[in-house]
């Protein structure tokens, strides 16, 4: 799990910009998405 944290924050940034709770969950949901298809595409994996 740690090794995963590491790699957003390397990938994406360690910040987020948002004061409100609801906005940095977003935003460590859009960080998490963005990973999730960057690794996808790596893969070779298709989508959908």
């Amino acid at each position: 799990m740690e090794a995963v944290f590491s790699l957003l924050k390397r990938m994406l940034g360690e910040y987020v910009s948002s004061v409100l709770d609801a906005g940095i969950f977003n935003e460590i949901i859009a960080k998490v998405f963005t990973y999730n298809v960057v690794e996808a595409h790596r893969g070779g994996t298709r989508l959908g």
